[in-house]
């Protein structure tokens, strides 16, 4: 059955209204088939003059059937909007016969290459929708798709018998389609933006980065630098693996610095912060990044000294990143990395702000950190683990203050006006924040974090996480859902998702939080760590709960539909599945963690009784099971 030109056009004509994830993964499913069965069908690039392509004469039953080696790439509900596509393509092709007696891997007699007649305009589209800017959201990669463990005998025995098809599809999608045929290559070659994810992930010379960062030109660039240790070096002496990634920094900033004019996302991660400080000294150097968008900077070590920064003498920086022009920046990421925060007036626009694991010495004075988000009015997304304003509620007005004095100095003078006669406003610590939908704190004592949470005024948060230890926060709890002084409702009033790793309080703190967040829809919960309250309150509340619900005070989160938990075990997630669908607020979504006790009767049985059931794992083990597999150099070469 075979993809006649009628059939492919259709094909495309419905593809461009479709989604980008669509085209990416047709595309990607598509190429993977092919090396699949480079064994029948004659090499792509060993012929010269417009090569016979087999791709649309592919049956888009094969192709539907078919799943990259990996798991599914993307969600079930987009999978099957794919599929129903390739379906009515199949019927159309289906009236089309030929000499081939339904042989997918023969083309046509006539010769004919349907894929030929498209655009190089369209094809270089298409090719960038194989690039990683056009891969699956972060949080489908967070829980993996239940689809993915639902593989074919004959996929998993493919698997085994043919290792080299793992390496193939590991390969990235810019190399494959340039290795296809000559007119894909020189489409590919020709398309800049193709080439512009670096990941320096080789050795020294780096060829590859050298290779891409020629045929990337102008377009922006996003570098990923990863000077942290590993495995194999901790049995080697400290300084000598320190000066070791330090002289490599050094080699790949000769190489990257030189574009920093089209960076659009730099990240760089360090577990000796000497080397971080050196990095960031050259970029103070840099006069401006005019296209940087997001800048990810980590600092990765096993210092638990949260009071003093271990290098004094490199805690102030006479510098400021990119001599603070980076018009376009919006995305920041500071890891166990600080800046010169009173100067560092380029933090501004910002749509996504963390500050993670900062020593009190190096964090920003409440005055600029006050000033980074009232100048970010769109920001969405605000993190602060182990990190946040330095000092105490004390502190915190001392700074408003000097600056409300500062700015009272300079309106009063120049004008023949006393200044000791200009009005002083009077400090305000509250932030009002109404863009902020998305809220992380974590790792921080009741004492700091509950004055912080009063000050900020957040109407519109809909996402919540927390993560907190060794402390009763019960108090915390309370100022969560009592109403704001500025907003008049609770912080936590419009959440529709929350995040709880570990929130040490009292039984009726649980209670009083699952009440006052009626409209929460999904709900992820670590046993690892939280008492047994959690678990059981949703199965019943209280009878001593003032808290309601549209069905009445017996059952807490009415619209919760999407339940992810660590720690329970299968029994205990059949039960709560079975009692909340008997009271009428059934669960659809159900994710466990791969390492809780789930065994395949319970596993069976929730499949069958949610609309969708899939285990995760988790974030201490997110990197343990993946798969190293080696990319020969000759690869993304040019061809001889």
């Amino acid at each position: 059955m075979f993809c006649r030109v009628h059939a492919l056009h259709r094909l495309v004509e419905r593809g461009l209204k479709m989604c980008t994830r669509s085209w990416h993964v047709y595309l990607q499913r598509i190429m993977g088939f092919a090396d699949r069965v480079c064994h029948v069908i004659p090499r792509f690039s060993e012929a010269r003059d417009g090569p016979p392509c087999c791709l649309p004469f592919l049956s888009f039953r094969i192709l539907s059937s078919y799943y990259p080696t990996g798991g599914s790439l993307f969600p079930s509900c987009e999978a099957s909007r794919f599929l129903s596509i390739l379906a009515m393509a199949d019927i159309e092709a289906s009236s089309s016969t030929g000499p081939s007696g339904g042989n997918p891997f023969i083309p046509p007699a006539d010769g004919k290459c349907p894929i030929n007649d498209l655009p190089d305009e369209l094809l270089a589209h298409i090719f960038l929708l194989g690039t990683p800017q056009y891969s699956d959201d972060e949080d489908d990669d967070d829980i993996d798709d239940g689809n993915a463990d639902e593989m074919d005998e004959d996929d998993e025995d493919d698997m085994d018998e043919d290792e080299e098809d793992d390496r193939r599809h590991s390969i990235e999608f810019e190399i494959l389609v340039s290795h296809v045929c000559q007119r894909w290559r020189g489409i590919a070659l020709d398309t800049p933006a193709l080439w512009s994810t670096i990941d320096f992930d080789e050795e020294e010379p780096f060829p590859k980065a050298k290779t891409y960062l020629e045929r990337s030109k102008g377009a922006p660039l996003v570098i990923s630098v990863d000077c942290s240790e590993t495995d194999e070096d901790e049995d080697d002496e400290k300084s000598g693996v320190e000066n070791r990634e330090l002289e490599r920094w050094k080699k790949i900033s000769e190489l990257i610095i030189p574009h920093v004019a089209h960076w659009r996302t730099f990240e760089l991660i360090v577990s000796d912060y000497r080397l971080m400080h050196h990095a960031l000294s050259q970029l103070g150097r840099c006069p401006s990044a005019p296209m940087l968008e997001g800048l990810l900077l980590y600092h990765h070590d096993d210092n638990d000294d949260v009071e003093e920064f271990p290098y004094p003498h490199l805690r102030e920086q006479n510098f400021v990143l990119f001599n603070g022009n980076t018009p376009k920046l919006s995305h920041v990421v500071l890891w166990g990395v600080h800046l010169n925060w009173a100067k560092s007036t380029f933090l501004r626009n910002l749509i996504n702000f963390e500050l993670h694991y900062h020593a009190f010495d190096v964090r920003p004075s409440y005055r600029d950190f006050a000033r980074i988000l009232k100048d970010s009015p769109d920001l969405k997304v605000l993190s602060l683990v182990a990190s946040g304003p330095a000092g105490t509620p004390v502190d915190w007005l001392e700074s408003i203050t000097e600056a409300a004095e500062e700015a009272a100095a300079a309106g009063g003078s120049g004008k023949g006006k006393d200044i000791s006669e200009a009005p002083i406003a009077a400090p305000i610590t509250t932030l009002h924040l109404p863009s902020i939908t998305d809220l992380s704190i974590c790792y921080h004592e009741p004492e700091y974090i509950l004055p912080l949470i009063e000050r900020l005024a957040l109407p519109n948060l809909t996402r919540l996480e927390m993560d907190f230890e060794d402390a009763d926060f019960t108090d915390f709890i309370n100022c969560l859902i009592a109403p704001h002084p500025v907003t008049g409702k609770p912080l936590v009033g419009g959440l529709e998702e929350l995040c709880i790793k570990n929130l040490p309080c009292e039984k009726q703190a649980v209670a009083d939080l699952y009440g006052a967040v009626p409209n929460l829809t999904s709900l992820n919960l670590s046993f690892y760590y939280l008492t047994e309250e959690w678990y059981h309150y949703l199965l019943d509340a209280p009878s001593s709960s003032g808290g309601s619900s549209a069905l009445g005070n017996n059952l807490f989160l009415p619209r919760l539909t999407e339940l992810i938990t660590s720690g329970l075990s299968g029994a205990q997630m059949r039960l709560l599945v079975e009692s909340r669908r008997a009271k009428g607020a059934p669960l659809k979504h159900v994710a466990m963690n791969q390492e809780d006790d789930v065994d395949e009767f319970f596993e069976e049985w929730l499949k069958n009784n949610v609309e969708q059931f899939e285990t995760f794992e988790g974030s201490d083990d997110e990197d343990a099971d993946e798969m190293d597999v080696e990319v020969e150099e000759d690869e993304w070469e040019d061809m001889e």
